[in-house]
C-alpha cells in the first residue's frame, strides 16, 4: 500500500499529492505575471501560504527572481525601525543571493532614515543587480500591527513602487505580494494612499468538490470503498474549509475501520463528533478551532460587538453582508463566510456545521456572559422570570449602556437593559416630584393645601407603585407570591414546547384548539391523526387520552413535571422529556383501556419548570392549589427536588421520581422508582474489587453535582473497605486538567488499573474523550473502564466505537427483553431508555394507588404499602420502604461487539448476569 500523507496544518510543499488547486492559483499567478500587485487577506489556515509558494515556485521556473519575506520571523516587540528594515534588506539580499555587505553598506548611509535606505536598496542595488523580473512575497503582514513604531510608511512605500513605473520604467519588473489576516483599514487608515486599491485582490474560497476529488480522493480510496462519496460527505461537514477538509482526510486514513458501501454518513459524523466537536478544546490539535476563538477575543473592544454580530447569524441564519469593520473582522476569524449563490445581496452564513455545532448557543451564552458587565443581574433576571429586583441601577446601568455602544446584542439583553433605564427614569422621576412636594410643603403659607397635595402625590406613587408590584402582570402571567410568574401547564388546551421534530403537526395544532373550546369528540379525531402522523412523540397521544376521559367526565388528574428551558439551547432537557412522557403515556393507555376503576379514566397533565428551582418551587405552589391532582411525576435535577419537596408536604401530594438518585432526597412525601446512589456506589466498588479483583483505581467526575458526590462517596467508602485505594480523583470541571497528560502518567507509572467515570449529563463528551486516549495505547496497557447511568445512552455507543469496548456501567435499568421494553420499542418505533421505563413505572405505581373517591392522603398511604408483581410493572418488582427508596436494585452491563444483530450498531450494551437478575420475561 502507498504511503499517502494528508497534511494538517503548515505550508504544503509545492509537490504535496494532496495540495488542492483551486481558481485562486491561476488568479495569483495570472495577476503576478502580468506585473499586478497582488494580496491575499483572510483568515487563518485557509491555505494562503501553500498558494503562495506554489505560484513563486511556478514563476521561478519560467525564470523570475523571488523572495519572500515572512514578517513573523523578524518580531515584533523591542524591535526598533533600524533593526526591522535592516533584517528585510538583509532577508532580501540573502535570497536573491547579492554579492552585498548589508552591514558595511548600512554604516554608510546612516544619514538618512530606515525607509529610505530599504528604497536606496531597491532602486540602486537590487533593481540593478537582479535583471530578471522580481517578486516580493510578504507574508504575515498582519505582525506589522503590533510593532512598537508606526508601520503605515512601509505600506506606502509599497505603493509608491508602483507608482514609479511612470517615472522608472525598472520599478515595472518590481511587483509585491501582500499576504496575511487583517482588513485594508487595519493595516493603514489613510483609504486614499493603501496600496490595497492598487492591487488585484485573490479571493480564497473553499474546496469545491470537482476541485478537490483529483488531489484528495486517492488516500481516502485505501480505506473507503467510495471515497468520492466519503469526499462529498467531508466537505459537507467543513463547508470545504482546508484545515479541516485535510484534517478530517487524515482522520479517515488513520482510522482502523475501512467505510463499507452505504456507511459514508455515519462514518464520518462519528470521525467528526467523536475527534473534532466532542471535548474540541482538549482535542484541538494541531490547533485550529482556538485560533478562531483567539482571533474574536484579541481585541477586548471589539469582542462584544463580534459575539453580538454572531448571535444574529447564529439565530438568524444568515444576515446581510456588508463592509463594515465588525464584518470583515469577523470574517477574518474564520468563523463566518460570505456567499451569493446569485442572489442581488450577498450573505453571511456560518462557514460550516461542525462551526456551528462548537460555537453553538451555549458557547455563545457563556463567552456573553463573560464580557457583560452586568452577567450576573442579567442571569438571576432571567432565572426569576423577569423579577424587577435583578434590574441594574446607578453606575453599573451607565457601565452597561457605556459597554452596549455598537453592539449588536440579543433582543434579551436589550430588554433587560431597556427595562433597567425606565426603571431608573420612574424611580429619578418619582424622587423629583417626592423633593419638589418637600420644598413646596416648606415654602407654601397654605400648610393645608400643601399636605393635601404631597398626601395626594404620594398616595398616587404609591398606589402605581402598587399597581406595578401587587397587581399588574402581563395577560399570559399571574400573580404568585408578590411577583409575575407564568404557569406551563397543559391537558391539551395548548402547545408547551415542541419536543420532537413534530411541531408542525396541523392536526395536533387542530386538536389542541378543539380541547381549548371543550369539543373533545373533535379533539379525539385531530389528535387521533396527530398521533399517526407523529409516532415518536408522546404528547399527541397524552392528549388524545385525555380528550377521552375529558369527554367521559370520570377521570382521575396526576401531573408529570418535565424541564425544558425555552429560553436556552436544552436538547439534552427535551429528549429526557421525551422519555418520561413516553412512559407516562403507556402507563395512562394501559390504565384508560383496562377501564379497572368503574368508568374513572386518568388525565395526565403535562407541566414544565424549566430545570430551575425558583421556577419549579412556584410551580409546586401552584400544583398543590389544583385539587384534582392526587400525585406528581418528575422534576429533573436533585437541587430542584429539593426545592418542592417542602411544598409537596405541606399539602400531603405524593412525589415520584423516575430518576432522582441522590440519598439526600428523604421526605414523607417522596418516592422513587430508581435505585439510589447508594446502592450503584456500593455495587460498582464490589464488582471492581471483588470480581475484577483490582486493587487501585482513578476517579473522574463533577464534584459540583450533587447526584455525583453522593455515588463517589458510596463507591469510594466500599472500596476502601474491601481494601481497594482510589489513588486519585480528577475535576472534569476543571478546565487545567489534561486527561491525555494524567493517563500517560497513570498508564507509564502504573499507579492504576481501573478508571472509574462518574460524569454528570453534561460531562459524558469528556468522559468518551478519555476513553478514546485510553484506547491509543497497547491493549494489555490500557485501563479498565468503568462508570455510571449518565453514560447509560446510545450516544456512548454512537461516538465512542471500539475506544468504550469493555466499558462497564452500573445502571438503574437494563431489560430490553422483557416485555414491556419490547412492546414499547415497537410502539414507539424506537430504542426506549431507562427513563422511559422508571417513568412507566412511576405511573404505575400512582395507578394502583387510586381507588373510587381517591384523596391525596388515600394515594400517599397506598403507596406507602404498595406491593406491585412484575407483571404489574416494566418487568421487576417495585415496592417502597419507609423512607420511599424502592426495592430496585442497580444492574451491571458492558459494552460489547453486537455479532449478534444484523442492524448497523456495532456495539451494544450487554448485562453482566448476576444472582440478584429479576425475571426478564414478565408478562406486559
Amino acid at each position: 500500500m502507498v504511503d499517502y500523507q494528508y497534511q494538517v496544518g503548515a505550508t504544503l510543499p509545492p509537490d504535496a499529492p494532496s495540495y488542492v488547486k483551486r481558481k485562486a492559483d491561476e488568479d495569483l499567478y495570472e495577476g503576478l505575471k502580468a506585473g499586478e500587485y497582488c494580496y491575499i487577506l483572510n483568515s487563518r489556515q485557509m491555505g494562503k501560504s501553500s498558494l503562495e509558494v506554489r505560484a513563486r515556485k511556478r514563476l521561478e521556473t519560467e525564470g523570475y527572481a523571488c523572495a519572500l519575506i515572512d514578517l513573523s520571523q523578524i518580531g515584533t516587540k523591542e524591535v526598533s525601525p533600524t533593526q526591522w528594515y535592516a533584517t528585510i534588506i538583509q532577508n532580501l539580499a540573502d535570497s536573491f543571493e547579492l554579492n552585498f555587505k548589508v552591514s558595511h553598506w548600512w554604516r554608510n548611509t546612516k544619514l538618512i532614515s530606515p525607509l529610505q535606505r530599504l528604497n536606496e536598496f531597491i532602486e540602486k542595488i537590487l533593481l540593478v543587480e537582479v535583471r530578471q523580473k522580481i517578486v516580493i512575497v510578504i507574508d504575515e503582514i498582519d505582525n506589522i500591527l503590533s510593532l512598537d513604531f508606526p508601520a503605515d510608511d512601509f505600506l506606502l512605500f509599497i505603493r509608491a513602487c508602483y507608482n514609479q513605473r511612470v517615472n522608472n520604467p525598472e520599478y515595472k519588473r518590481l511587483i509585491f505580494a501582500i499576504i496575511g489576516v487583517a482588513t485594508p483599514s487595519d493595516l493603514i487608515k489613510d483609504k486614499k494612499r493603501t496600496p490595497f486599491n492598487i492591487g488585484r485582490a485573490i479571493e480564497l474560497t473553499g474546496f469545491k468538490l470537482e476541485e478537490a476529488q483529483l488531489a484528495l480522493t486517492y488516500g481516502l480510496a485505501q480505506k473507503a470503498d467510495h471515497p468520492e462519496l466519503v469526499l462529498k460527505e467531508i466537505l459537507k461537514w467543513t463547508g470545504g474549509q482546508p484545515f479541516l477538509t485535510q484534517k478530517l482526510c487524515q482522520l479517515v486514513l488513520r482510522s482502523k475501520l475501512p467505510i463499507t458501501c452505504g456507511n459514508e454518513v455515519n462514518s464520518i459524523e462519528q470521525l467528526v463528533q467523536s475527534n473534532i466537536i466532542d471535548n474540541w478544546k482538549f482535542q484541538d490539535e494541531p490547533q485550529h478551532l482556538r485560533t478562531i476563538t483567539d482571533r474574536i477575543f484579541n481585541d477586548e473592544q471589539s469582542a462584544g460587538r463580534l459575539l453580538g454580530l454572531y448571535q444574529q447569524i447564529l439565530q438568524k441564519g444568515e444576515i446581510t453582508a456588508d463592509e463594515s469593520p465588525e464584518q470583515i473582522k469577523l470574517r477574518l476569524s474564520g468563523l463566518v463566510v460570505k456567499r451569493s449563490n446569485n442572489r442581488i445581496s450577498p450573505f453571511l452564513i456560518i462557514y460550516n456545521p461542525i462551526y456551528k455545532q462548537v460555537f453553538n448557543q451555549d458557547w455563545l451564552n457563556l463567552e456573553l456572559s463573560n464580557l457583560r458587565p452586568y452577567a450576573e443581574y442579567f442571569t438571576n433576571w432571567l432565572d426569576s422570570n423577569y423579577d424587577e429586583q435583578w434590574l441594574v441601577r446607578g453606575e453599573i446601568l451607565q457601565n452597561s449602556l457605556k459597554w452596549k455602544e455598537g453592539k449588536n446584542l440579543s433582543e434579551l439583553d436589550e430588554q433587560f437593559l431597556r427595562t433597567s433605564q425606565n426603571l431608573a427614569r420612574r424611580e429619578t422621576s418619582a424622587r423629583i416630584a417626592l423633593e419638589k412636594e418637600r420644598q413646596h410643603n416648606r415654602s407654601n403659607r397654605w400648610k393645608m393645601t400643601a399636605a393635601f397635595s404631597i398626601t395626594f402625590s404620594m398616595t398616587a406613587l404609591l398606589g402605581v407603585f402598587l399597581w406595578q408590584q401587587f397587581i399588574y402582570c402581563p395577560s399570559d402571567q399571574q400573580r404568585l407570591n408578590g411577583s409575575c410568574f407564568k404557569f406551563e401547564a397543559s391537558s391539551g388546551e395548548k402547545l408547551l414546547f415542541p419536543l420532537l421534530p413534530s411541531d408542525n403537526n396541523n392536526d395536533l395544532e387542530s386538536g389542541v384548539k378543539a380541547f381549548e373550546s371543550e369539543n373533545y369528540q373533535n379533539a379525539i379525531y385531530f389528535f387521533t391523526k396527530a398521533v399517526q402522523a407523529a409516532p415518536k412523540d408522546p404528547i399527541p397521544k397524552i392528549y388524545l387520552n385525555n380528550a377521552k376521559a375529558r369527554k367521559e367526565d370520570s377521570l382521575f388528574k396526576l401531573a408529570v413535571v418535565v424541564s425544558v428551558d425555552n429560553e436556552e439551547d436544552s436538547a439534552k432537557d427535551m429528549l429526557l422529556g421525551v422519555d418520561m412522557l413516553r412512559g407516562v403515556a403507556d402507563a395512562q393507555t394501559k390504565f384508560n383501556k383496562a377501564n379497572d376503576i368503574k368508568g374513572y379514566l386518568l388525565e395526565i397533565v403535562i407541566v414544565n419548570d424549566k430545570n430551575k428551582p425558583y421556577v419549579a418551587r412556584k410551580v409546586a405552589q401552584q400544583l398543590v392549589k389544583i385539587p384534582e391532582i392526587l400525585g406528581v411525576i418528575g422534576h429533573n435535577s436533585s437541587d430542584v427536588s429539593e426545592a418542592v419537596l417542602g411544598e409537596y408536604e405541606k399539602s400531603g401530594l405524593a412525589l415520584l421520581s423516575s430518576s432522582k438518585t441522590s440519598p439526600y432526597l428523604e421526605n414523607p412525601v417522596f418516592f422513587r422508582t430508581v435505585p439510589s446512589n447508594s446502592a450503584a456506589g456500593e455495587k460498582l466498588a464490589e464488582y471492581t474489587r471483588e470480581i475484577l479483583d483490582i486493587k487501585e483505581v482513578v476517579v473522574f467526575s463533577n464534584p459540583d453535582n450533587s447526584d455525583n458526590i453522593s455515588l463517589q462517596g458510596a463507591f469510594h467508602s466500599k472500596f476502601t473497605d474491601l481494601g481497594g485505594e482510589v489513588v486519585d480523583n480528577f475535576n472534569m470541571k476543571d478546565f487545567a486538567l489534561d486527561p491525555e497528560e494524567k493517563i500517560n502518567h497513570i498508564v507509564n507509572q502504573e499507579q492504576a488499573k481501573a478508571i472509574i467515570l462518574i460524569p454528570s449529563v453534561e460531562q459524558t463528551s469528556f468522559a468518551l474523550s478519555i476513553a478514546h486516549i485510553n484506547a491509543r495505547f497497547p491493549q494489555d496497557k490500557r485501563l479498565q473502564l468503568l462508570g455510571v447511568g449518565s453514560l447509560y445512552r446510545p450516544e456512548t455507543l454512537k461516538h465512542g466505537g471500539s475506544a468504550v469496548e469493555g466499558l462497564i456501567l452500573v445502571v438503574p435499568w437494563h431489560h430490553q427483553n422483557s416485555a414491556y421494553a419490547k412492546a414499547a420499542t415497537d410502539r414507539w418505533k424506537t430504542t426506549i431508555g431507562s427513563l422511559t421505563v422508571t417513568s412507566y413505572d412511576a405511573a404505575q405505581a400512582f395507578i394502583e394507588a387510586l381507588s373510587i373517591n381517591a384523596s391525596r392522603k388515600k394515594v400517599l398511604e397506598n403507596l406507602k404499602s404498595l406491593k406491585l408483581a412484575c407483571h404489574q410493572k416494566s418487568g421487576e418488582t417495585l415496592w417502597f420502604d419507609q423512607n420511599g427508596e424502592s426495592n430496585r436494585e442497580s444492574h451491571l452491563v458492558q459494552v460489547d461487539r453486537n455479532v449478534a444483530d444484523s442492524s448497523d450498531a456495532r456495539f451494544v450494551f450487554k448485562p453482566i448476569e448476576d444472582n440478584n437478575s429479576d425475571e426478564p420475561n414478565c408478562e406486559y
